[in-house]
């Protein structure tokens, strides 16, 4: 029988990768939420500051600041949601590769425990043909 170690030892280094692939995709998401979030609280920072300055320019400036800003919000929406939909399919490959990872490792431990039990069978009947080949001696001795 072949050897499983080098191939489980390629299913392993897959699955290592994979799992940084998906953290580096944790990172950036989590990365975009953070922009997201600055820019929403600096929306809502500058919000405010254009109600306590009641001018006609700060109002209007602030219309047209908070435009572009809601632009920018709903861009980081669909960045974030493509994100979330690498995430997954990222999730879907590392539990697939994961699941080839086990598989090998299934079969190795069910080959070195059938090899195991062959192993104690045949030392077991090798124990049987002393013991039966001493009380054969003994037999004939005894005659």
């Amino acid at each position: 029988m072949t050897n499983l170690d080098p191939l489980i030892r390629l299913r392993r280094y897959t699955v290592d990768e994979k799992q940084k692939f998906l953290s580096a995709l944790y990172r950036e998401a989590e990365n975009l939420i953070q922009k997201r979030t600055a820019l929403a609280d600096q929306l809502d920072h500058e919000r405010e500051l254009a109600r306590a300055d009641e001018s006609p320019d700060a109002i209007l400036l602030f219309g047209r600041y908070a435009e572009n800003v809601r632009k920018k919000l709903v861009k980081f929406d669909e960045n974030i949601k493509k994100m979330e939909n690498r995430i997954e399919g990222a999730q879907e490959d590392m539990r697939a590769a994961f699941a080839e990872l086990k598989k090998v490792q299934i079969i190795k431990r069910q080959r070195e425990e059938r090899e195991r039990a062959e192993q104690d069978d045949k030392e077991s009947r090798a124990l049987d043909d002393i013991a039966i080949e001493g009380f054969r001696r003994k037999e004939e001795q005894s005659e």
